[in-house]
């Protein structure tokens, strides 16, 4: 009935190949470190079925316990930093334009030029007056939508 089982120098070699796809793997999938962590725990589990049971009398169960947790520890350590920048807002791109506050440089009926981040826009919204703060809203291609900025509309 044993006679079909992987030898368990075949079954590490798989363990640790396994576990070196996965790590490669965490690069390009959002994970959070999950796939990294069952990369780690893979490669400890393949290079464990390398070592002979009494050629090594210092190896131990609290060892590899250790070198798993300290595995783990770091994968989590890295699973909450990437989930951390996930939360932030976005700092590049068109994304990084909404809720920008500029001012209007020339406006003619519902369309005109503005400067935010440093540079001139076309921008399209209700009427503006030159110098008005205004704050981005939405973005059409390369023009912005505008309203007045929340704390310089007249009331």
């Amino acid at each position: 009935m044993f006679d079909a089982l992987i030898p368990a120098d075949v079954s590490g070699w798989i363990l640790v190949l396994l576990g070196l796809i996965l790590l490669a793997s965490e690069v390009s999938a959002s994970a959070h470190g999950l796939i990294g962590a069952l990369g780690a725990l893979a490669i400890i589990g393949g290079v464990t079925m390398f070592i002979e049971p009494n050629a090594v009398p210092n190896f131990s169960l609290p060892m590899l316990t250790s070198i798993v947790a300290i595995a783990v520890g770091i994968a989590l350590l890295i699973a909450y930093a990437a989930a951390r920048v996930r939360r932030k807002k976005v700092a590049t791109g068109a994304e990084a334009m909404i809720d920008a506050v500029g001012h209007v440089l020339s406006w003619d009926g519902s369309e005109g030029y503005i400067f935010v981040h440093g540079e001139r826009w076309q921008a399209r919204g209700p009427s503006q007056s030159p110098n008005q703060a205004v704050q981005v809203i939405g973005i059409d291609g390369l023009k912005l939508r505008i309203t007045t900025a929340p704390d310089h509309q007249e009331g």
